[in-house]
């Protein structure tokens, strides 16, 4: 239980936090949230643009916070959990902490507030720790819950099954997908405040009118945006692919085992 996961092993890293995740690169909500092996968490499409500076196949990229080394290949899928006010009450069991009538910032979070302490127990040869009124119910002798297991929120592991990876990559795919549209959308309304003045320019029949032009600079940063956006898309697809060919072909197996039996 105290012995580190193999990283090559992992297949999402679930953290809880009580402010919104930021990717540090685009300041924004993480899009189909990377982790790397040194724990800073990036946009998918964040990490392969810095990845591509300076950088050539096969070799490793630098982390821009702790400038850690690590390769693309090995950078996990990562999602959060916010503690906020209003989701206190239902994660007080992990968090440790009182629910709160009215949100306070982070480090007055505590000030004049009860801290309620749970005993925990777990056996010598398990990762998980319940608390003891739990411990006889499910505790005893569990090595790894699967992932979405009640008791799983006690464990730092648990298992994740090709199902649970599918659906993490299609929850990345969609939120790929929505960033897609909301740069189309934004950028189309960004080019049309960000433009030059209106320039006058004849019809031909010799009356003025006015065309308004985008503006360069702005066609630009989203046409690169998107570029890695799609990039990130593709990977995610990919690796969609393989799981449901191999899902396929596993059930294909199984088909052919119970009419051999038959």
């Amino acid at each position: 239980p105290d012995i580190a996961a193999d990283w090559s092993d992992v297949i999402e890293v679930r953290y809880f936090t009580r402010t919104p995740p930021e990717c540090p690169i685009c300041l924004c909500e993480p899009t189909a949230a990377k982790i790397a092996k040194c724990g800073h968490i990036y946009c998918f499409p964040c990490l392969l643009h810095h990845a591509s500076f300076g950088n050539t196949a096969g070799r490793a990229a630098i982390c821009p916070l702790c400038h850690d080394m690590f390769m693309m290949s090995e950078v996990k899928s990562a999602s959060s959990c916010c503690l906020s006010s209003s989701s206190t009450e239902q994660k007080s069991s992990v968090s440790g902490v009182s629910p709160s009538s009215s949100p306070t910032p982070q480090s007055e979070e505590l000030i004049g507030q009860t801290i309620e302490m749970t005993l925990m127990k777990r056996t010598q040869d398990s990762t998980v720790a319940l608390p003891a009124t739990l411990f006889e119910v499910g505790g005893s002798g569990r090595i790894l819950p699967k992932r979405g297991e009640s008791f799983s929120r006690f464990s730092h592991f648990s298992i994740a099954g090709e199902r649970d990876q599918i659906n993490i990559l299609e929850r990345e795919r969609g939120e790929l997908l929505k960033a897609i549209e909301d740069v189309k959308s934004y950028s189309l309304a960004e080019a049309v405040i960000e433009a030059p003045s209106s320039a006058p320019v004849t019809d031909g029949s010799g009356d003025m009118t006015t065309m308004t032009m985008a503006s360069p600079s702005a066609s630009t940063a989203q046409a690169e945006e998107l570029l890695w956006i799609n990039q990130a898309l593709e990977q995610v697809d990919s690796q969609l692919t393989k799981l449901h060919v191999k899902k396929d072909h596993q059930q294909q197996q199984q088909q052919q085992q119970s009419q051999s039996q038959h």
